[in-house]
């Protein structure tokens, strides 16, 4: 896997851009909640910072996936980081907490001008050969940054400030924006268009009448709707998991602190050798969903285990298999999507799970203390892990697949499937 980043320099530009930026988002995560709890003294500072990270993408999301297959995607990617930057910085300096909040929103919308550009891009920077390692690689550099992110926030913390973290946060944002502009993310939409306007009467008339037909366009494609839907009610079981698992560790484990630390390191280890054991998913349609739907099994299977586990070293090994599962599930999916649907309506497929999967966010954090209240740790904790055992099977039964391909005039029209 790693002969891609000796054969295509760009690639170890983007790759380098991209894994410091995320160790910096990991380590901002940190900090930004320590920053905001000393600016309001609240549980609800942690909340509403929280929020702000997906509130902007369940309602922008799709038109910026609709810019996404219209304009550069190095140029929608560059803009985000900059945004983001200036946005860490702000927080760093401006001691007011609404204005933490606010800016904390302005890169919540920076993180979803981000996401489908780049989603969009990955599988245009490579042959269709290599998009498995290409994803594997892209998903491992998420999962590893985060994981060293926090701890490289809690050394700096011993020696220097939340705000100082920020802005160090905010420096990864601009050095990732300067190695992007160097970086050709895929082919250019705006040449597409171009092509395909010789075969079509006209273009849609705006950015709004061009998301709408491609949301119109994407739920129409065979599979693609149940794949997303399904996906987002997983993520949804997913976000449930890690807010509950401190109480579990804390509560019925008796493992405190430390044990759930150890606990969510043994998840990120988890998540980091399923993104690479993705690296030999192939491209075989039929095979990707086989994967996806292990992955959506197995973290099932193991949530339901960590939850009934009597003692820590049962529910080390099932926490080492939730997140060994939930990147076994992720890689596939985004695989799926790369080879149902056709290049020029990626950003907006994209654009439309990123608004599911932020929904599903907001769901599990507005939800768990309800849930909690009524049934207990333990109980929550089985019940997310048998209905994602259940959306195995309603992906199993629901989900067909199909190719999709581009017609001359940009319209999606159906190959031969699986």
């Amino acid at each position: 896997m790693f002969a891609l980043l000796r054969e295509r320099p760009a690639l170890r530009r983007f790759f380098a851009a991209f894994f410091q930026s995320q160790v910096g988002t990991g380590a901002a995560y940190v900090a930004l909640l320590l920053v905001a709890y000393d600016r309001l003294h609240s549980g609800w500072a942690i909340a509403l910072v929280l929020l702000g990270e997906f509130l902007p993408g369940i309602v922008l999301s799709p038109l910026f996936g609709s810019l996404a297959d219209r304009i550069s995607r190095r140029r929608l990617a560059v803009c985000a980081d900059l945004i983001r930057a200036i946005c860490f910085v702000a927080i760093a300096i401006v001691p007011s907490f609404a204005a933490t909040v606010a800016f904390a929103l302005l890169a919540g919308v920076g993180t979803a001008l981000f996401r489908p550009a780049i989603n969009a891009a990955l599988p245009g920077m490579v042959p269709p050969e290599r998009r498995s390692q290409l994803t594997a690689m892209f998903y491992a550099s998420i999962n590893t940054g985060l994981m060293l992110g926090p701890a490289i926030a809690a050394v700096l913390l011993l020696i220097t400030t939340a705000p100082a973290v920020l802005v160090l946060n905010a420096a990864t944002f601009v050095v990732s924006a300067i190695l992007l502009g160097g970086v050709e993310l895929g082919p250019s939409p705006e040449a597409a268009i171009e092509a395909d306007a010789t075969g079509m009467k006209s273009l849609p008339s705006s950015v709004w009448a061009d998301t709408r037909a491609g949301a119109r366009a994407a739920l129409a494609l065979p599979g693609v709707p149940v794949l997303m839907i399904v996906g987002a009610l997983v993520v949804l079981t997913g976000a449930m998991f890690n807010v509950i698992a401190p109480l579990l560790a804390t509560g019925p484990l008796h493992a405190g602190g430390s044990g759930y630390s150890v606990l969510m390191a043994l998840y990120g280890l988890g998540m980091v050798a399923g993104s690479w054991t993705n690296a030999r998913a192939g491209s075989d349609i039929d095979g990707l969903r086989r994967r996806w739907l292990f992955g959506i099994a197995l973290s099932g299977v193991a949530m339901a285990v960590a939850a009934l586990a009597p003692d820590l070293p049962l529910a080390l090994v099932a926490f080492t298999f939730i997140g060994l599962g939930e990147n076994l599930l992720v890689g596939p999916e985004m695989r799926l999507m790369q080879e149902m649907v056709s290049e020029r309506l990626l950003g907006r497929v994209f654009g439309l799970k990123d608004v599911l999967e932020n929904i599903a966010f907001v769901a599990a954090f507005l939800g768990a203390g309800a849930l909690l209240g009524f049934a207990g740790v333990r109980a929550v904790f089985v019940g997310a892990g048998l209905v994602t055992v259940a959306l195995a099977a309603v992906g199993a039964v629901a989900f067909r697949t199909r190719r999709v391909a581009a017609t001359p005039t940009g319209q999606p029209a159906l190959e031969a499937g699986e």
